[in-house]
């Protein structure tokens, strides 16, 4: 969700089910151990990196807590967008 407001309408539940859907039809499990939002903030301009659930989820994969072979579920791939240039 790209705004708080959405939080007040249908937006996480209708996410989770799809999260849910496709995990379900591709044989996956969803870890609930780890959970990472970003409610509110915007992925265009990489704020969901600098404060959000997508900088938390990068460093949990670089410090190994999420698993080789895992798979990342986003709705759109605009709420991925940030800069390609930088590479570790």
């Amino acid at each position: 969700m790209s705004s708080a407001h959405q939080l007040k309408g249908d937006s996480l539940r209708r996410q989770l089910e799809a999260s849910e859907a496709y995990a379900t039809a591709n044989g996956l499990t969803i870890d609930t151990t780890l959970s990472f939002q970003d409610i509110g903030l915007p992925g265009f301009d990489g704020t969901n990196i600098e404060k959000g659930g997508l900088g938390k989820f990068i460093e949990a994969v670089k410090q190994g807590r999420v698993q080789n072979g895992s798979t990342l579920i986003v709705e759109s791939l605009d709420r991925l967008s940030f800069s390609l240039g930088e590479s570790e």
